[in-house]
């Protein structure tokens, strides 16, 4: 593994510092966890869950016998009191309210992976927010060292004009580097700010109160490639809520495909009324044959057949994705991590050109367009550097989420 870059000391001194100095330092699990407690997509995912369950619970009271009692007073032709007990039970309808038992279990489950499925997608969200923050950091600490530099040596070009060692044209060249740099700072620093804010907002975090993020170790090193095996992934990523749900969604259409199948056939009842005034009860059983609805019950079960069809091709696309999508991140992480390693030996070339031709401006050996070039490459290769680190570490998180390792 290559060397820790300067900057990235420079980051973890900083952090240090500041967090020994009494501030909490938010990690991103600390984040994550944060913005699922607090998240109004996750509780409204729950809130449905819990209608799941009544509806869960329901289907089984369908099963019990309904009960009504009628009591009335007739005063013509003459005063009498009536009052009747009437129970009714469905037999036999088809095995509609099996079905509609296992219809409603199988949407509690569906609706337990939506929940999982909200917490992926704001786990996602969060890391990549999380991540961008940090790079922009990175970018102002960057630049505020850079900005440092480049006043100390405007201080210097002063005084060899001063000294009639450079011309005024240096002198202004050198300004104008300052200036520009002074630019970028400002900009890296509005950056940090909106990331800052979109972090906050992402994981409602009270807007009065600072946030500090903190990098853990990996993130400053930069981990190492992990051997990653995409039929091993996918096969892992095939339990993810996304697939999931598409298979409970099949399961779904095919109960209902069902009820309406058993609403072609006889349905059998059982009823009982009891005259409580003249102790007198009537016991009956009666059959319900369906015979012509228009073709309303064929329609319905046609179109629910299609569903079924669709909801097994949706299945199957996202299959297909998912195995894009994991083959394009592993081979993303492969190519980031490459190109991470190789921007640090660029920046580490770029700082022994730049010291050396630091000397040569002093000795008045460099012009202020060399100076100014050798400088803005340095400047270059240090963004790319700490863009492309963070890039290879948001690739190796989604390859986590693919198999799992982030519940």
């Amino acid at each position: 593994m290559k060397n820790i870059a300067p900057i990235s000391l420079c980051i973890i001194l900083l952090l240090c510092s500041y967090t020994l100095s009494g501030q909490k330092g938010w990690t991103l699990e600390m984040c994550i966890e944060y913005g699922l407690q607090n998240s109004l997509d996750v509780e409204s995912t729950k809130l449905q869950y819990k209608q799941g369950e009544i509806s869960h619970i329901g289907s089984y009271m369908e099963l019990l016998p309904e009960i009504q009692h009628q009591t009335g007073w007739s005063i013509h032709p003459q005063p009498h009191l009536t009052s009747y007990l009437d129970i009714s039970l469905g037999i036999f309808n088809g095995m509609a309210k099996i079905n509609n038992i296992n219809l409603k279990s199988t949407s509690l489950e569906m609706y337990g992976q939506e929940i999982r499925q909200a917490k992926y997608e704001l786990k996602i969200s969060i890391t990549q927010a999380f991540l961008d923050l940090l790079i922009a950091q990175e970018m102002v600490t960057m630049g505020e060292e850079s900005y440092k530099g480049i006043r100390e040596q405007y201080i210097k070009s002063e005084a060899l004009f001063r000294g009639g060692r450079i011309t005024h044209s240096s002198l202004l060249e050198i300004g104008s580097q300052k200036s520009s740099e002074w630019a970028k700072l400002v900009e890296y620093r509005s950056t940090l700010s909106y990331r800052l804010l979109h972090l906050k907002q992402l994981i409602n975090f009270p807007y009065s109160e600072d946030l500090f993020i903190v990098p853990d170790h990996y993130m400053v090193t930069g981990a190492e490639v992990p051997t990653l095996n995409v039929e091993e992934i996918f096969t892992k990523a095939t339990e993810l809520p996304y697939i999931t749900i598409a298979k409970l969604d099949i399961l779904r259409e095919k109960y209902s495909a069902k009820i309406l199948y058993g609403g072609a056939m006889p349905l059998l009842s059982f009823n009982m009324s009891i005259d409580i005034p003249n102790r007198m009860s009537t016991l009956g059983f009666h059959i319900t044959l369906p015979i012509f609805n228009r073709g309303t019950l064929l329609t319905e079960i046609r179109n629910t057949n299609l569903n079924i069809k669709h909801r097994e091709l949706e299945l199957e696309k996202r299959y297909i994705n998912l195995y894009r999508e994991i083959d394009m991140a592993t081979l993303q992480a492969r190519t980031c991590y490459e190109q991470y390693t190789a921007s640090l030996d660029q920046v580490s070339a770029m700082e022994e050109s730049f010291k050396y031709a630091q000397k040569e401006f002093d000795l008045g050996l460099l012009t202020p367009f060399d100076y100014n070039y050798t400088r803005n490459q340095l400047l270059k290769a240090r963004s790319e550097s700490i863009q492309a680190k963070y890039k290879y570490l948001f690739q190796l998180k989604i390859i986590d989420y693919y198999q799992g390792e982030t519940e």
